[in-house]
């Protein structure tokens, strides 16, 4: 650089050197500095198709994507064969997502020069973001036979081995392409997706660091950094992340989607269907976003287009695309055989079984070891449920282990069930791999999980397969739809005998109902009144006090017509959220 300026002290007139030395400042990625290059090197010699292609290509790393398109179409018109400009014209068209014309203009290159790594490189991003993962790894391929050296080629190998879940490829190819070119951010943040992808959460958070350091404004690295956060219930960490990662790239569809999902999380219903509208009008192929929106809708009981929503949805399971989360889909009208292929469509994406950790040993214990696997052992349903089977357990032949990742409430529930056990876990700050090896050591016999598909629960922990018997109970009472689950508790009332086809457990019924409670649980010993309830003192009130989310509208018809029939009535619901509330109250008013 310094030579440059120093022959330019020397020489200002010379358009070359201004050229090489943008070329140079490109390379830094300092790129506002070397468009002024180009632009004095084009006073000097207007009709200079390089410095018009490398103008190009800064004002595409500073996304003026139209500039860009303009430079380019410049340098064609005066040198057509100028491969370099055709390839820049195939990555602006990438990044605006025109990928039909990224691929033509990536065929241009082949009439100049058929073997040219950049366009093999090029096309092999397009086919990546459109999930042509063969044709993806075929393109990589030419580009790595032609540049063997040409590290984003690798970096692109290894994103693809992911998503075909080729893990042991991955981790071949990011250190390939860190060996490199050890400052390359993106294969930093590619080692730490493939690391969270195995539940290895330390070992991304690291990778992530690592890219960050490198590239302080690798906005994907920002939302990988708020997806750790917010797996460990640091939200307000985890908002800081992905307002980074919008504040460099408002157009960034992940970003959007950590947002909408800390928004559910924050009860912010109304703004999180805004967050996943932006994100699914960036990338329509989002997986599970739109199951994710409409369940955020269904919280605040915004029901338009809900029956088109549920059809879209039914009809991309039936067909294998991944739109909808299992939770989301039963929330809806559908079948089981519906819940079963959108769980296994799910399980495989996300939790595909690992090599097992248990591998068919026999432990000689004197008890059996029983581990409950959640992260609500605090003033929650599920633990005002199990609390006093916990107590009820015979500690003679059973030794009793919670397993608890979730918040600790320092609740009197919580106290009574770490009392209740033999013995209790905390693992929050745990990836779900150290967990399962936990598990292991342990010598667990039995492990069960209590979350199921809810939120914050952990199934990657039972696809590593720690424990000799996994079993599915009481969180969420449907199919997991993998192999590593071997039992699921119910009763005939939640699994009729006709519908256990539908489940990839093996379904063992309790006798009466699967559903455990608290004999102990304590009654309030004051009735409260009508009036400390807002409830109207001489009127029938009737009563739902399911989430917001379970209302549907043909049933809220219904209990319009009955307000209507008994004079007077009222109906009492919980206020999941002030949307839900105004909008529940707007519908019963024009109802009347």
């Amino acid at each position: 650089m310094q030579r440059f300026s120093q022959a330019l002290a020397i020489n200002p007139a010379v358009p070359e050197t201004w050229n090489n030395r943008g070329v140079t400042f490109n390379d830094l990625k300092r790129y506002r500095e070397a468009v002024a290059d180009f632009d004095r090197a084009l006073s000097i010699k207007a009709n200079y198709p390089d410095a018009l292609c490398n103008k190009g290509k800064a004002l595409a790393g500073l996304r003026l994507y139209d500039q860009a398109l303009a430079a380019y179409d410049k340098a064609l018109a005066l040198n057509p064969a100028l491969a370099e400009a055709w390839i820049g014209r195939g990555n602006t068209y990438y990044e605006l997502k025109r990928y039909n014309e990224a691929l033509a203009a990536y065929d241009k290159t082949a009439g100049i020069k058929g073997d040219l790594a950049d366009a093999w490189l090029g096309r092999g991003n397009v086919y990546a973001r459109l999930r042509q993962y063969g044709d993806a790894l075929a393109a990589y391929d030419k580009a790595l036979a032609s540049k063997p050296g040409l590290a984003e080629a690798w970096l692109g190998r290894g994103n693809v081995n992911i998503e075909l879940k080729r893990h042991d490829d991955a981790f071949a190819d990011f250190d390939k392409a860190l060996q490199l070119k050890p400052d390359l951010a993106e294969a930093w943040l590619g080692r730490g997706n493939l690391f969270y992808e195995l539940s290895r959460v330390d070992e991304a958070q690291a990778a992530y660091d690592k890219a960050l350091a490198v590239n302080p404004d690798l906005a994907p690295a920002w939302v990988a950094r708020g997806n750790i956060f917010y797996g460990f219930f640091r939200y307000e960490q985890a908002e800081v992340a992905y307002n980074k990662a919008l504040a460099l790239r408002p157009d960034l569809a992940e970003a959007w989607v950590g947002g909408g999902n800390l928004l559910v999380r924050l009860q912010r219903h109304d703004e999180a269907v805004g967050a996943y509208d932006r994100a699914l009008a960036i990338d329509p192929l989002l997986k599970y976003v739109a199951g994710d929106r409409l369940h955020a809708k269904q919280f605040i009981c915004d029901w338009a287009s809900l029956e088109p929503d549920i059809s879209h949805l039914l009809a991309d399971v039936s067909e294998g695309r991944f739109a909808c989360a299992p939770f989301a889909l039963v929330s809806v009208p559908s079948s089981a055989a519906e819940s079963l292929r959108c769980a296994r469509l799910f399980n495989a994406d996300k939790y595909p079984a690992l090599p097992p950790l248990w591998r068919g040993e026999r432990y000689k214990h004197d008890r059996i070891r029983i581990a409950y696997l959640s992260a609500d052992f605090r003033d929650h349903a599920t633990s005002h449920l199990v609390a006093g089977m916990f107590e009820c357990h015979d500690k003679s032949r059973f030794e009793t282990t919670a397993i608890s990742w979730g918040p600790d409430d320092n609740s009197d529930m919580r106290k009574r069930i770490t009392k209740s056990l033999d013995r209790f876990v905390e693992v929050r700050m745990q990836g779900q791999t150290k967990i399962a090896e936990l598990l292991r050591e342990m010598e667990i016999d039995i492990a069960v999980d209590l979350m199921g598909f809810t939120h914050n629960s952990r199934t990657g922990i039972f696809a590593m397969r720690p424990a000799p018997i996994q079993v599915n109970y009481l969180g969420y009472p449907s199919t997991l739809g993998s192999d590593y689950f071997d039992y699921m508790i119910a009763d005939e009332t939640v699994i009729p005998d006709d519908q256990r086809v539908f489940y990839s457990e093996q379904v063992v019924w309790l006798p009466d109902c699967y559903q455990a409670n608290d004999r102990n649980r304590r009654i309030a010993e004051g009735a409260l009144t009508r009036s400390e309830c807002g409830l109207p003192e001489n009127r029938f009130v009737f009563c739902s006090f399911n989430n917001s989310y379970k209302i549907m509208p043909d049933v809220f018809d219904v209990w319009m017509s009955l307000l209507r029939q008994v004079e007077g009535s009222v109906l009492w619901l919980i206020e999941a959220n002030a949307m839900t509330s105004k909008i529940c109250g707007e519908k019963q008013n024009n109802e009347a």
